[in-house]
């Protein structure tokens, strides 16, 4: 479990070329591409929480289960101090939910992490109205604008959002999605500040995330 979050300084923008130096984001983890389970923890944990629905009824599906808590629970301890001003919301997967390949990991972190702090807010508050590859089986990643065309607000989850909405998301790549979700939550919600939470940034070696 992770008990601190690191917030991305001037250091490493480089690394995640779509964030700009007032983006206000933390990670828990450091993910190396292309060294495996292996090579540590985080890197462990990601290709966990990461494995598809096609694994579902396979011996390695229990892995997942397992990455979802140690998420939720990561989140837990390290939002506890700030709940109360907090609203978490998750990045959309890459398939809608209406495709056979939908993953709701991340809403079941959330929910582990609520379960933990009841008094947290967690809303679905951008939906993606259109399936694409995810950005870990493609070289070929989608820019902001393109996500931007993708998302849409879920109006009727809008009222009570707290001052700070908070995206989560499970691995910090370039910040293209990131990027997408500041500006579709802006849009929205002018008066609020918007910052970014990642499970693990990757660490810069090579042109994709291969998970």
């Amino acid at each position: 479990m992770y008990h601190k979050l690191t917030k991305v300084d001037g250091l490493m923008l480089p690394e995640h070329c779509n964030l700009k130096p007032d983006d206000h984001c933390t990670y828990m983890g450091e993910y190396t591409a292309r060294k495996g389970a292996a090579h540590s923890g985080t890197n462990q944990l990601i290709m966990n929480f990461k494995k598809g629905p096609d694994r579902r009824g396979k011996p390695d599906w229990g892995y997942k289960a397992g990455a979802i808590q140690t998420v939720g629970s990561s989140m837990a301890h390290c939002l506890r101090p700030y709940a109360q001003q907090l609203t978490l919301v998750p990045v959309p997967p890459s398939k809608c939910k209406t495709d056979i390949a939908y993953d709701d990991r991340m809403i079941q972190a959330l929910a582990e992490c609520q379960c933990q702090i009841p008094d947290i807010d967690c809303r679905e508050l951008v939906i993606q109205t259109h399936s694409t590859r995810a950005s870990h089986e493609s070289g070929d990643r989608l820019s902001s604008d393109d996500l931007i065309a993708l998302y849409t607000i879920e109006d009727s989850l809008i009222n009570g959002a707290r001052g700070t909405l908070l995206v989560v998301d499970d691995m910090l790549t370039t910040g293209s999605h990131y990027r997408a979700m500041y500006a579709v939550l802006r849009a929205r919600f002018p008066g609020h500040v918007i910052a970014g939470l990642f499970i693990a940034r990757r660490v810069l070696g090579c042109d994709f995330d291969p998970v």
